[in-house]
């Protein structure tokens, strides 16, 4: 199956590193791709939403609380209000969370090999490699956007919030374009495997 997939050489150098070292000898890449930067920061679309009104209002309470005036910081911080300009930045950091979630999307690479599939990811602490060899990989659930980029996912696991609620996770291919097609590509090597 000819589906379009990166070169090696095209990861940026960690990557590279990190998927030359991963691969067992003779092991061959039968497709290889980051996600999608754009279909990446999809997923916080919802955070941006919420973002602008949590902005206007903060910026609102802001005007209002310094009625005008600017603060006079010889007394320290009294009469600067601390809430609305803390509001105010957690507003702002939520509009951006879209963008800075773009540029992780050049952390991730993922690889189908002849024998299974991998997920690698480097961080700024370290890297993690996920690979599920392809008995493994029975209940892959299909996501397709209309534009024809989605997610495969192979596994859920659960991720601690700061509430320390637990929630399920997707694990696999994350927002990679031409979704089908490499769906299609990772079937016809399970069912030969």
């Amino acid at each position: 199956m000819g589906i379009a997939s990166l070169d090696l050489r095209d990861l940026p150098h960690e990557l590279r590193t990190l998927v030359s070292d991963e691969l067992d000898r003779g092991e061959e890449v039968v497709w290889m791709d980051q996600p999608d930067p754009k279909a990446f920061g999809r997923h916080f679309w919802v955070v941006y939403l919420v973002a602008i009104p949590v902005t206007a209002f903060a910026l609102f309470e802001l005007v209002s609380a310094l009625d005008g005036k600017v603060p006079d910081f010889d007394k320290g911080l009294a009469g600067v209000p601390l809430f609305e300009i803390a509001l105010l930045l957690s507003g702002l950091g939520m509009m951006l969370t879209p963008s800075l979630v773009r540029r992780l999307a050049d952390r991730f690479a993922y690889v189908i090999t002849d024998r299974r599939a991998i997920v690698f990811a480097r961080g700024p602490t370290g890297s993690s490699v996920r690979s599920w060899l392809f008995g493994k990989l029975k209940n892959v659930q299909l996501n397709r956007r209309k534009d024809g980029s989605g997610d495969l996912i192979f596994d859920r696991e659960l991720s601690r919030s700061k509430e320390d609620s637990a929630r399920p996770q997707p694990v696999g291919f994350l927002a990679i374009s031409r979704v089908e097609e490499v769906d299609a590509l990772l079937k016809e090597l399970v069912s030969k495997a």
